[in-house]
């Protein structure tokens, strides 16, 4: 698994505890720190998920820390600023927005249920080609999370390389 950092001031507590709940239940330990800004991530295996709150700002830029080869950011669309400043690196972004633009989207939405769409093809760490396809979230836990949550919780599913495993969490997990 590759370790995630959860990136902004003070993040909401629920995605950070449905990632956990979902390696736990791939049987996996979770590597998931909340941190205001990235840091530097020595000996990861090469992999490293940087995940964007939905309020993070960067006026900084991307630091010029170390950060593995395979290092991935996970970044609302609507957040100029953070796209702006990952653009021109080698880091992978992954933008989830309500455009065709967009990695990650909705699909549909209604108040029972949300369908999350992979719009295009992404690499999974395990060097898999994920291709465009939906995920439906019906479970009432999951739709707790902000519409980029969800979307961004998909991503880092779809990254994992779990995609089966996924399908069947946003189906079936339990409260």
């Amino acid at each position: 698994m590759a370790p995630i950092q959860i990136i902004g001031k003070t993040p909401h507590p629920l995605l950070p505890a449905l990632l956990r709940k979902f390696f736990n239940y791939l049987g996996k330990s979770a590597a998931i720190d909340s941190v205001a800004a990235p840091v530097p991530a020595i000996g990861q295996e090469g992999k490293l998920i940087l995940l964007f709150q939905d309020s993070f700002g960067m006026s900084a830029g991307v630091p010029d820390f170390y950060l593995p080869e395979h290092t991935v950011a996970i970044a609302n669309a609507q957040n100029v600023e953070v796209l702006q400043n990952l653009e021109g690196t080698f880091i992978q972004t992954i933008p989830c927005g309500l455009s065709s633009r967009d990695t990650f989207t909705l699909a549909s939405s209604t108040e029972e249920s949300l369908v999350v769409a992979l719009q295009r093809s992404i690499i999974s760490f395990q060097g898999e080609t994920v291709e465009p396809m939906e995920f439906p979230v019906h479970n009432p836990e999951l739709l707790k999370l902000s519409r980029y949550g969800l979307m961004a919780f998909c991503a880092v599913g779809c990254l994992e390389g779990e995609i089966n495993h996924l399908l069947n969490f946003l189906r079936d997990i339990k409260s």
